[in-house]
């Protein structure tokens, strides 16, 4: 649709479909700059939910259990001195969750979900 058609649209009648809490599936991981950031990275899971089975949503925070509190940290790229993945980051947790080593061995992994205000997240605890 062209942008001049939205010119004359008016307020729709649907709601906006909320996807709830449930297991996903991860079907690819990629790194990605973080807009605004020279060196900061993230990764984001590409992921199916069971309510929209044709299409992936991107996950890239988790909810877990750190000094007692519940909190929801990003997927951040922090590596250590060898070039690994920082074994104490939230990304490590989620690798560790899910028996995997590497970032591609997340993919065909699944991992239940939970929401962060309106945002899904992974569910780790």
């Amino acid at each position: 649709m062209e942008e001049q058609d939205f010119l004359n649209k008016p307020i729709g009648t649907r709601e906006s479909v909320k996807l709830k809490p449930a297991e996903l599936t991860i079907k690819e991981v990629t790194v990605e700059p973080v807009p605004g950031e020279k060196e900061l990275k993230k990764v984001v899971c590409h992921c199916l939910h069971p309510a929209k089975p044709n299409e992936t949503i991107k996950i890239s925070s988790v909810r877990w259990i750190i000094t007692d509190k519940v909190k929801t940290m990003g997927l951040w790229l922090q590596v250590d001195e060898d070039g690994n993945i920082q074994k104490d980051s939230a990304l490590a947790a989620l690798l560790t969750k899910l028996d995997s080593k590497t970032l591609k061995e997340l993919e065909g992994k699944k991992c239940n979900s939970d929401l962060d205000g309106k945002y899904l997240v992974f569910k780790l605890f």
